[in-house]
């Protein structure tokens, strides 16, 4: 006789099975392969609280095979103490051209996710190459030594952080400082730090400061803090008129790069003032972006301040990965003299060439001469920002007079730069 209680186990039994299985075959689409890691290190791994390690870490398929959607993953795992900050970036890894997966840095974590063009891949091999933050924010005023861990596959690698001891002092009056934010690795943060000891003043404040090259300040962005007598913020892209407009006695200037700021005494006395801003970054090559800055005050019944020098710097964040030995990349240009072997002696000595990165200047400018053959290499360039390929070019600086100007491209980012004499304007 038939059973329907029996079936319906058995049909329920069976869905079971089938869902599992489903989810254990949908499962190894997205497989962790971190055990392909073959070494990870950090340079330095022994930091004071703020500074900035290197990791790297390399990686191949002989461990298991990688395929498309498979994942490898460096962690990095502390207390709320002592911990490390990633900042966040992505760039994609590319074989011959073409993406076969993606390095991104987290807050807490990196990892390379492969698409389905390394599925015809065999013998990958490859590295990632990231900055992280150390800090060790102990709550206490003595000296402090903690550490948080790396770990990649069966890799792991500890990393010490110091805390210095702090002892009450009286701050400087006036201070400035500057720092790419693990969020907001594509711009530069600059702080104006304004009599900090919240002391009185027999006048102005009168303040310049001038953001330099590879960076460009966006007037949107300043956020304004005042903290002693009077507790104001003023934030968000119309935070500079806001301020102006609570504060008639302000003059507040801002002409590109450069701002003028004037406090008047009433505002400046016992507050302290805190203006921040940012600079989105425009040369991805350069190392160190730089910000200078002057002030003129005077304390109540001290001698007067007039324009002192407070200058501040900011080190670039750059990630780096390649994958079979891409990863950076050159760019190579060559002069080429068409003038009869310079029949009529209008060839000048040398000629200055100017690299761009993205349509706008980057590096210093190279000079072209029979010494280096009319020949130059740029090595170690970025290669992607913000996962998109950068588009270089080359242009020469003061073109000789009666030259027809011609670039070419002949391979890839190598540049021939063909100088024609025009005969018909010769003198």
């Amino acid at each position: 006789m038939f059973n329907i209680k029996s079936f319906l186990v058995f049909i329920a039994t069976l869905v079971a099975f089938i869902s599992s299985y489903g989810l254990v075959a949908g499962a190894a689409t997205n497989n962790d392969v971190s055990s392909n890691i073959t070494s990870l290190t950090a340079n330095p791994d022994n930091l004071n609280d703020g500074d900035i390690t290197t990791v790297h870490f390399e990686f191949d398929d002989h461990s298991q095979p990688i395929k498309p959607g498979d994942t490898l993953s460096v962690n990095w795992q502390g207390d709320k103490n002592v911990y490390g900050n990633g900042y966040e970036k992505e760039m994609d890894y590319k074989i011959d051209g073409i993406s076969v997966g993606t390095l991104k840095i987290f807050e807490s974590k990196a990892t390379i996710t492969f698409n389905d063009n390394i599925s015809n891949v065999n013998n990958v091999k490859g590295y990632a190459e990231f900055p992280i933050k150390g800090r060790n924010v102990t709550p206490t005023n003595d000296a402090n030594t903690g550490y948080f861990n790396l770990y990649g596959g069966s890799k792991n690698v500890k990393i010490t952080v110091n805390k210095a001891a702090t002892t009450p002092s009286k701050e400087n009056f006036y201070y400035k400082v500057g720092e790419i934010l693990t969020d907001d690795a594509n711009r530069v943060r600059w702080s104006l730090n304004i009599n900090n000891n919240k002391e009185n003043v027999n006048n102005s404040i009168v303040i310049g400061d001038q953001t330099q090259s590879g960076q460009q300040l966006d007037p949107s962005t300043f956020n304004i803090y005042i903290d002693g007598k009077i507790n104001q913020r003023f934030i968000g892209k119309n935070a500079v008129n806001n301020f102006k407009a609570a504060y008639p006695g302000v003059t507040f200037d801002i002409s590109g790069n450069d701002f003028k700021l004037i406090i008047p005494e009433s505002l400046a006395s016992g507050n302290h003032i805190n203006i921040d801003y940012r600079a989105n970054i425009e040369d991805y090559n350069q190392t160190t972006f730089l910000n200078n800055s002057q002030i003129s005050y005077q304390v109540e019944n001290e001698t007067p301040v007039v324009e002192k020098e407070y200058d501040a710097s900011a080190k670039n964040i750059n990630i780096n990965g390649g994958i079979d030995g891409s990863g950076i990349t050159q760019v190579s240009v060559n002069k080429v003299w068409n003038d009869n072997n310079n029949e009529y002696g209008a060839r000048p000595q040398n000629v200055t060439v100017q690299l761009y990165a993205n349509g706008k200047p980057t590096l210093q400018p190279i000079t072209l001469d029979g010494a280096n053959a009319w020949k130059y290499v740029w090595n170690n360039l970025v290669k992607q920002i913000n996962g998109e390929p950068v588009q270089y070019s080359v242009k020469e600086i003061n073109v000789p007079e009666n030259y027809e100007q011609l670039i070419s491209q002949n391979e890839s980012q190598k540049f021939i730069i063909t100088k024609k004499f025009q005969w018909l304007a010769a003198k």
